[in-house]
């Protein structure tokens, strides 16, 4: 029988499950304890379970507060634009991503890193919203620009408050004074071109030819744990896809595995480098003949990106394995050293290619999640890559939003 509880005590449980939220995402929604909700309530761990009967209980209670929070501003947004015009449309999903962001910082993150996980009925509702809002954009623009401005006005959100919460090493990377809903709304509508690229032309069958790699030097024989994970996933899910399934698969035991790294979270660490490292190196073998500007560079590393990800498939599969593991994958110990990797977003910067309201950290951030989003909605065309006409749109509303379209530069 389920238990019933007062109007006080449902208010008691809503406080919980904030504190959940808040306690969850410092660890990207991978461990949750209740000795840690306790601590940010200030309160002893027993008193929680007089409103929660186990851990999996606030969990799903957690689950559920953010798919809510995300459904009704969503629906809130379909019911204000009627018959709005595109930018009044913008305007509003600006407005409304913002309240829900008020509302509930962490609700997005939440249901994206959980997505397996949520209850059956909440997963339907918002991939059903998603698809009204996408259709209600693209009746006034196409697909390509309903999908980015969903994605801008969320990441950008995103972005805005993990400029407050990251660690102080981490600040640099940031510098942003105020990303304010104004801002956001900006880079939807113009993008994050800076003055010296309004006029500017781009030669995108140069860049297509530099930055588009061989098979061969862009294949990079899986890992053979990637290997593992990709099989087990593809044969159980990502929900059943456990350690002891992928170390049974390359065919040694867990402990094995383990001899080889300190714990998961190193094991998971470590390949996560070496892919890293990979790709940097070859983003260098394509630029070290090419002289274009900062604006094509950064069309060269999208086109980069894409095909680096399409080549290999299985990374994809890995990324969606870890962020579904209950283990905080450690931080680098000093922030990455983007001038030497990317010295054309510096560059861009400082002389007016890119705004100078971004960074170098959130312009990288950006593209790499914007191709990403990409090749998870391209599910099941693993060997198919976008077209050149698709992507030097992309890239377009990417760099220069909304207010540029029909632009052919």
């Amino acid at each position: 029988m389920e238990q019933q509880f007062t109007t006080k005590q449902l208010k008691r449980r809503e406080q919980i499950v904030a504190a959940g939220l808040v306690t969850w995402q410092h660890t990207d929604f991978s461990v949750l304890t209740m000795d840690a909700v306790a601590a940010e309530l200030g309160v002893s761990k027993p008193a929680l379970y007089r409103y929660f009967s186990s851990k999996d209980e606030l969990i799903r209670a957690i689950d559920d507060s953010a798919a809510h929070s995300i459904l009704t501003h969503g629906s809130s947004w379909l019911s204000a634009t009627g018959s709005a015009d595109l930018l009044t449309m913008s305007m509003l999903l600006v407005q409304h991503a913002a309240a829900l962001f008020t509302e509930n910082p962490y609700a997005l993150q939440c249901v994206t890193a959980r997505r397996y996980f949520l209850e059956p009925a909440s997963r339907t509702a918002l991939l059903a919203l998603g698809k009204q809002m996408e259709d209600r954009l693209a009746d006034r623009a196409d697909r390509d620009t309903a999908d980015y401005l969903l994605f801008s006005a969320a990441v950008w959100n995103i972005y805005r408050h993990f400029c407050g919460s990251a660690p102080a090493e981490h600040q640099q990377l940031l510098n942003h004074a105020a990303v304010t809903d104004g801002w956001i709304l900006e880079r939807c509508l113009n993008g994050i071109a800076g003055p010296q690229a309004k006029s500017a032309s781009i030669d995108y069958v140069g860049v297509e030819q530099a930055f588009t790699p061989n098979r061969s030097e862009t294949r990079r024989e899986p890992h053979r744990i990637f290997t593992a994970i990709e099989q087990v996933v593809s044969e159980v899910g990502v929900a059943e896809a456990t350690v002891q399934r992928i170390a049974e698969r390359i065919g040694i035991s867990t402990s094995s595995l383990y001899f080889h790294f300190s714990d998961r979270s190193d094991m998971i660490t470590q390949t996560i480098e070496q892919e890293r490292q990979h790709f940097i190196e070859l983003l260098h073998r394509c630029r070290a003949d090419f002289t274009g500007s900062p604006l094509e560079q950064l069309y060269g590393l999208m086109l980069l990106l894409d095909t680096y990800y399409r080549i290999n498939p299985e990374i994809l599969t890995v990324g969606n394995w870890i962020r579904s593991q209950t283990v905080r994958i450690a931080e680098p110990p000093s922030p990455p050293n983007l001038d030497q990797d990317f010295p054309f977003l510096t560059e861009g910067i400082t002389s007016g290619w890119y705004t100078d309201q971004i960074t170098s950290f959130s312009i990288l951030a950006y593209l790499q999640m914007f191709v990403i989003h990409h090749r998870f909605f391209d599910a099941g065309r693993k060997e198919s890559p976008c077209s050149i006409a698709c992507m030097r749109r992309r890239f377009r509303l990417a760099f220069y939003g909304i207010e540029t379209q029909g632009n052919t530069r």
